[in-house]
């Protein structure tokens, strides 16, 4: 959004002027946009004394009314879904567009808030680093020193650094991967050990700040009191998703920590420290006046994990209760895979999901059902992944009346979870088809049914899954004379989503975890709750 808005400026989009608005300011200071985008205009320009409501925003006005702006809404899935501000602004949204129908409009979201729609939008996603960009990257990074550029990317580039370049794609990750080279002259093989050791680079230079010689109340805060006051801070603000952060809040939470620091012992000034981390190390950044957040969401989410395994006892229950919410999905998997020992993390997973369903009789008896009929299938797959394969199943069935959610659960979900569950899970499927074959006491339609299934390609689509899930739920409702789908109310479809959802978490946690029976865990997957 920076980039394009420096383009605009430059000419590149045309002589228009480039209108930046962080979304979550937005909401959060409860502004309707037009008023907020004048009030930018005033703040940044030569407009001593003009009123928001007056000759400026009669002016922004007209600027769009004419399309002589690009108008660039960055992060969309920042602001808060409590009391309904993501819709509420979704449909600001929506009636601005509407209203400027000359404007260009740009809108950034991730991934993983799907809960808007936009008409006459083109939607794209931002592309993973290439091989040749990652290598470019290192280059450059590594320009004044030819011997570790050439050892970096060798390291990357190893058969046993598929997990590194895994990461690599993503810029900010491959930015961490060469702090951390840079450091040690080697890759560790964790992906938590990757940010900590990256992190320890970006703070290694306070020791030498100015603000510490300056100032002896700061000499008792080493390294280890630096991380815990960045893992506070980020427990303390991301529980309460927020991402953009008031300076003055800030501030207070710093103070308030530094206060229990032993060996730091006169009143300590929040505001000074805040500016020095962000001076001298970049983990928080200055957005906007006042207004500041970590320099990623990725290490706001590193530090609320740190944040955990260092106080398990007491925060574990605290994070359990976010189980199957998608913001969380990375700080479960970097606490369990930082614990020395997750069995007890995973059993609170597990007494968690099953909490989530265990006071809903119809999903109690939803769950019985698929364990039945998952039961009476004898393929030699994993009894969890097929257990996996019927909720897929049904829900594909169920949501076949409505495509969009359809492509959400069913595909997003379940396929998900099944292709984790069961490494071999074309094959299972694929397994029914010859199972059929064999059975002489099947009806004769059901062989030649099953043959003629379209089973997606490597990589396919949503659609291409979708397609199959309708010839498949066609066959099987036959085969087992069900005549109606299950009646689930929006409530229980949205307790269901977050069960398979923070399922689905759980098997990913379980591949970094240090447990001391995995396949015991495994087995307990998608059970009635007991």
């Amino acid at each position: 959004m920076k980039f394009m808005t420096l383009e605009a400026l430059r000419g590149k989009l045309g002589q228009k002027i480039p209108i930046f608005v962080t979304l979550k300011e937005l909401s959060d200071k409860g502004q309707a946009i037009l008023p907020f985008m004048a009030d930018q205009f005033r703040e940044c320009g030569n407009w001593d004394g003009a009123e928001v409501d007056g000759p400026l925003q009669k002016f922004v006005t007209q600027l769009l009314r004419d399309g002589q702006a690009v108008v660039l809404f960055d992060g969309l899935d920042e602001v808060n879904l409590e009391n309904d501000k993501r819709a509420t602004l979704i449909n600001e949204l929506k009636a601005f567009v509407n209203s400027f129908e000359k404007c260009q409009v740009l809108v950034t979201c991730r991934i993983a808030a799907s809960d808007y729609s936009f008409a006459r939008f083109k939607y794209v996603e931002m592309a993973d680093f290439t091989e040749e960009q990652q290598k470019r990257f290192i280059f450059k990074w590594f320009q004044d020193d030819a011997a570790r550029r050439d050892a970096c990317w060798q390291a990357l580039s190893d058969s046993k650094s598929r997990n590194l370049r895994e990461l690599a794609h993503v810029p900010l990750l491959l930015t961490l991967l060469c702090i951390t080279f840079e450091r040690r002259g080697e890759f560790p093989p964790d992906r938590d050990e990757v940010y900590r050791t990256a992190v320890n680079a970006l703070l290694f230079e306070w020791d030498n700040s100015r603000l510490i010689k300056r100032d002896k109340v700061y000499e008792g805060l080493d390294v280890k009191y630096r991380e815990r006051l960045l893992a506070w801070i980020a427990f303390e603000t991301f529980s309460r998703s927020e991402y953009l952060l008031e300076e003055d809040k800030l501030a207070a939470l710093i103070e308030a920590y530094l206060g229990t620091v032993p060996r730091v012992e006169a009143d300590v000034d929040g505001l000074n420290v805040l500016k020095t981390i962000e001076a001298q190390h970049g983990l928080l950044v200055e957005r906007a006046q006042g207004v500041y957040s970590f320099s990623h969401l990725t290490l706001q989410e590193y530090f609320t994990a740190r944040f955990v395994v260092d106080n398990t006892q007491d925060v574990l229950p605290q994070l359990m209760s976010h189980v199957g919410e998608d913001p969380w999905r990375e700080v479960f998997l970097l606490t369990a895979g930082m614990l020395y020992g997750a069995d007890t993390f995973v059993q609170h997973y597990l007494a968690r999901l099953n909490g989530l369903i265990s006071g809903d009789e119809t999903l109690v008896t939803y769950l019985k059902w698929v364990t039945e009929k998952s039961a009476a299938v004898t393929t030699g797959v994993q009894p969890v992944a097929t257990r996996a394969f019927f909720f897929f199943l049904d829900r594909a069935l169920d949501r076949a009346l409505d495509r969009a959610l359809a492509l959400d659960l069913a595909v997003t979900y379940d396929l998900g979870l099944l292709r984790d569950l069961s490494s071999d899970a074309l094959n299972h499927i694929k397994v029914l088809q010859d199972w059929s074959g064999r059975r002489p006491d099947l009806p004769a339609w059901l062989p030649e049914k099953l043959a003629q299934v379209n089973f997606p390609e490597a990589g396919a689509g949503p659609e291409a899954w979708l397609l199959c899930a309708q010839q498949l739920e066609s066959i099987l409702l036959r085969y087992w004379r069900l005549e109606q789908f299950w009646e689930l109310n929006s409530a229980q479809l949205n307790l269901l989503n977050q069960y398979l959802a923070g399922t689905s978490v759980l098997v990913e946690c379980l591949k970094v975890a240090t447990v001391r029976d995995r396949a015991a865990v495994e087995a307990q997957l998608l059970l009635p709750p007991p």
